[in-house]
């Protein structure tokens, strides 16, 4: 009768140490289970996080950008306005002086009138010849024209009264130069004399072509 009691406390602790064995075992089939779910997470969660999608990604190409340019102002400028002084006028740019241009019956009168400054006034016979013609120089030698009065007039004191200037045709003009001669010391008159001029548009310039020195009158008459 004691061997029974003897025998069922064996049979039970056999069954406890079954137990622990069994439940130890399932304990650490839980514990290895969940590591290796987690292990197999990580494992995923790190393959997603390193490796490449499989798909292509198209890389949407970046939308230029065009810098809005602001269109200039125009800020008006306004000029300072002048001062006005009681009294003084304001300054003005000056105005330039037109070119005038000289007609031929001008040009004829400035010709003549330089042959006699030249002659009278100057002494410059050499240059008064200069303003003869070609063909009057080429009929009247310089050494004739310093001996001839036509052309260079007596010696003596002269004075200029008047000059007259017509036109005979479109390149000829009569020149007539009223002469005095005078008195070098008191400037009395003593004789009147015209001294005409032809003058004549050759190749664009006008030249003396003939002259001759004529008596009008003397005091005594």
């Amino acid at each position: 009768m004691q061997r029974a009691p003897v025998l069922q406390l064996k049979i039970a602790r056999k069954l406890c140490y079954s137990f622990s064995v069994a439940l130890t075992l399932v304990l650490l089939s839980f514990c290895l289970m969940a590591c290796g779910l987690a292990s197999d997470c990580g494992a995923t969660v790190l393959d997603s996080a390193c490796q490449p999608s499989s798909r292509p990604t198209t890389a949407s190409s970046p939308t230029p950008t065009v810098p809005s340019t602001a269109a200039p102002t125009t800020t008006p400028t306004f000029m300072p306005s002048p001062t006005l002084t009681r009294g003084v006028a304001p300054s003005q740019a000056p105005t330039p002086t037109p070119i005038l241009e000289l007609t031929d019956q001008q040009v004829v009168t400035n010709t003549i009138n330089h042959y006699v400054v030249l002659v009278v006034v100057d002494g410059a016979v050499r240059k008064a010849y200069n303003l003869l013609s070609v063909d009057l120089q080429a009929s009247e030698p310089y050494n004739d024209f310093i001996q001839n009065a036509n052309y260079i007039l007596k010696k003596g004191c002269w004075t200029t009264r008047a000059i007259h200037v017509s036109q005979r045709n479109s390149l000829t003009w009569d020149v007539g130069v009223e002469l005095t001669q005078v008195s070098c010391v008191d400037t009395t008159p003593i004789a009147y004399y015209d001294w005409r001029f032809q003058v004549q548009k050759q190749y664009g310039l006008f030249v003396i072509t003939s002259l001759g020195l004529y008596p009008t009158g003397s005091q005594n008459q």
